[in-house]
Parts: C-alpha cells; structure tokens; sequence
C-alpha cells in the first residue's frame, strides 16, 4: 500500500489530459524520486515554466517494451524524497491514442520513449514504448565492495543479506557458457566446474555478482573447507576436489541482462529481476534478503555476520561503497604476510609463525598523494594452521624470500624469514591495540581474491 502524500488529488480536483499539456506539454525538466523508507515509493514530477504536475509510482517505472506501471497524480511532497533521477524530457501527442502522451525521458539512470495515458480520475498508466537501451555484454566488471561498519540505526532503510563466507565470485553467462572472475579478476573458471550449471539456468546473457561458497556437514558456510579447492591444479585434481568439497554459487546481485546494463537500477530493482530467474540447483542459489530486520540474521549461529544494503542504491563497480556495509559478529580482517618465524619444538622444521601487515592507504590514495605506500606491522599469528596447512603455506612463501624486512619500523621478533609482502590470508582476533597489533588472532585461510596492495586496517 502507497501513502498518499498530503494534499494529494481528489478525484474532483485530478488532473486531465488537458491540464497536461497545458501545464507541462512541450519540453522541460523531470525528476524521479524514491522514497528510501517504508512504504518506498516512487514518484515523477514534470516541471517547466508554466507549471508543474506529479505522479506516484507505487511500482516503479516500467523497464521493459510494453511494459506499463501504474502512476497515481497528486501534488508534490512538502518534504520530498531523494532525488534518484533528474533530466530533460519532452511531453508530446500521441497519434495513436487520444487519451495519451508520448513521453521521452533523458536521464543519466532513465532514458526512453514513453506514454503518459490518462485512465479516469487520478489514475494514469505509464508504459514503456521502446526496449532499454541495449549495450554490449562488457568484458569485465569490478565487483561492488562493502564498507565495515557498525549496525545501521535507520535499518527500516536498508536490506540484509547473510555474509558468506566464501570467496567473491562474478559470473559471465554468455549463451550457456560461463566464465566466473575473482574479486581480482582471475579467470577461476576452471577451478570451480560445478558453476556450469549456471549456463542451463540463465537464458540470454547476464553478469551475476555472488560468492562461491563450501558447506560443512551442518550445512553452514565453511572458508576453512573451501580451502582445499584453491590451487589445485590439473584438471584431474580439480574434478576429484569438486566431488570431495563441492562449492555453491550464491548469486546475489545481477549487473547486466540481455541489453541493459542493470548497475543504474536501484537495489530493490535487480533483487527483482534476480529472483524472476529462478536460479536454484545443486550448486546455484539465490541468496535470501530481509527488509529492516537484519539482527534475525545475526541471530541465525554459525555465520560470519550481515552485509546491509541501502536500498534505492546503485551498483557501482569496483567501489567500497557506503551503500554497503559489512557487519561481522567475529572480529575478521584481511592482511598481508611478510615473513614467518622458524619453528620450534614440535614445529621444528617449519613455520613457528606468520608475521602480517596492512598497508597504510590503498594504493590508488598513495598514488593520489605521489607517496608510496607504508607496510605496517600488525602482529604475529601462531595459532589456526593444520599441518597440511603449514607445508602449503611454506611452498607458497620460500620463493618470495627477501634479505630485507618489508615493514615500515621494527618487528618484534627473532629468526624471520622476510618474504615480499604478496600473499593475503584471512584472521580472526579479538581487537586492535593502541600500537596497531592484533589481539589473541587466529588465522582462517588464504585468499586468492584480494590484490595485497589494496589490504588496509577495517574498522568496524
């Protein structure tokens, strides 16, 4: 149900064809707004010299040819809602219908031929007349990012996801063919031959964003099972890992259908579209959303925490973006490894431990401020490795041996093996301390999606 804004239209008082076109026929400027809070709705107002006419749009504006919304004439807002959309449009008569206009909206998010028909009363339709403009399938799309932060106090304007815990996945669906790319933009198409399935569900051409996702036995998201699926290398060792720990593809954004490139769609739009597909098989699914209640999800056990979604928010490629924010019930961060000490005892012959940094800026601040980036010590982790674990990660580090120590200022320990600060892995600890190190950290796994220059301290 819209609420209808105060001083809306009676029905005596609607507007009619005519009042259209004497108030805003010929050209001038349109708005589209959205309401970010409940009941959300949409509205569009047309404005120019000599006058001014509003509409709601409890549906939102038609995307699709032929496509038609409903659209509700009122007055404007006292208060009004966000602007989502604005630009020049042109209102003219429609020859093949007498109680209509034809339309064309230009607008950054919105651009299209329209008719503008008026049904009786305040009731009017608005359908689309012509297809979304169609762009090419891009090669490729650096994935959104979600900023750390605490608990949205306004949660009735955002929606909530569950934070996999995996690794970030975006799928190029191309005529049955699929290609998946890291958050780095690797190819691990190959890495993950379960993901073919996405060919026989999507129909067309569609880039979808998600996260490829190992389940333990209780049917919870495990990045320590995903382990054993990165860096396998043959084909043979691929196949026998994908029956031993098979992966999920958990699709929770669309970026791009058929033509239209979906980025500029405010989130509730492509969660739409998204579920219109009916993505569910052995190894697909759709990931579920709530609407301002997301403390139910953290409430679920056994899960890495919450990504809150703004909603009327865009997707922007390759941001870390407000509009997303990451809400952990553990404490868990990114760093880089720069060395390791040599163990001791039952460890002799091995990594006694690792010792992480951050960078003090991502790399693309540094070259803005023409200074290199500072690697900064964080700590040491001793704790989490399985033996298996300790032998790969030694395999991994030897050959970036270094003489001298990568960190900005002394480290606080003896025997390391300084290695080029390359490899990332994730850790949980307790907390930060004034110094910058990690408390009581316990490391996780690798992470082969993540460039190490762009590893910097979260805060939460």
């Amino acid at each position: 149900m819209i609420e209808r804004a105060s001083g809306a239209w009676a029905a005596a008082q609607a507007p009619t064809l005519d009042d259209a076109v004497r108030l805003v026929g010929g050209e001038g400027r349109f708005t589209l707004r959205h309401r970010a809070v409940a009941p959300f709705e949409w509205s569009m107002t047309l404005e120019r010299a000599g006058g001014s006419l509003a509409w709601a749009l409890p549906a939102g504006v038609p995307w699709g040819e032929g496509e038609a919304r409903p659209a509700t004439a009122r007055e404007a807002s006292a208060v009004p809602d966000p602007v989502w959309d604005a630009g020049r449009y042109t209102l003219r008569l429609d020859p093949a219908d007498p109680r209509a206009r034809t339309l064309l909206l230009e607008g950054r998010r919105v651009a299209g031929r329209y008719a503008l028909r008026h049904e009786r009363g305040v009731q009017w339709s608005l359908r689309r007349l012509d297809p979304p403009t169609l762009r090419p399938m891009p090669e490729r799309v650096l994935p959104m990012l979600a900023h750390a932060a605490p608990y949205p106090a306004d949660e009735e304007r955002w929606a909530f996801e569950v934070k996999w815990d995996g690794i970030r996945g975006v799928a190029h669906v191309k005529d049955g063919a699929v290609r998946v790319f890291s958050r780095t933009m690797a190819d691990v198409t190959m890495q993950y031959p379960e993901l073919a399935s996405l060919g026989t569900l999507v129909r067309g051409r569609a880039i979808l964003d998600g996260e490829i996702v190992a389940f333990d036995a209780t049917g919870r998201p495990s990045f320590q099972r995903l382990q054993a699926r990165l860096g396998v290398g043959s084909k043979s060792a691929v196949q026998e890992k994908s029956r031993e720990v098979p992966v999920v593809y958990v699709a929770f954004d669309i970026l791009y259908l058929d033509g239209r490139d979906l980025t500029g769609q405010p989130y509730e739009e492509r969660r739409a579209i998204l579920e219109s597909l009916g993505l569910e098989g052995p190894h697909v699914r759709v990931s579920p959303a709530i609407v301002g209640d997301g403390r139910a999800i953290l409430a679920q056990p056994g899960l890495e925490g919450v990504v809150a979604k703004r909603l009327g928010s865009p997707y922007e490629p390759g941001a870390r973006s407000g509009a997303w924010r990451k809400i952990k019930l553990q404490r868990r961060q990114e760093l880089v490894i720069g060395g390791y000490t040599q163990g001791r005892g039952v460890r002799q012959g091995r990594i006694g431990a690792l010792l992480v940094g951050v960078f003090d800026v991502p790399q693309d601040e540094a070259r803005q401020r023409g200074s290199p980036q500072r690697f900064l010590y964080a700590g040491s982790v001793g704790t989490g490795f399985t033996d298996a674990e300790l032998a790969r990660l030694r395999e991994q580090l030897d050959p970036l041996r270094r003489d001298a120590s990568p960190f900005e200022g002394p480290v606080d320990k003896k025997d390391v093996v300084f290695v080029e600060p390359r490899l990332v892995a994730e850790f949980e600890f307790t907390e930060w301390t004034e110094g910058g190190r990690l408390r009581h950290p316990s490391y996780k796994g690798l992470r082969i999606d993540k460039d190490a220059r762009d590893v910097v301290r979260e805060e939460s």
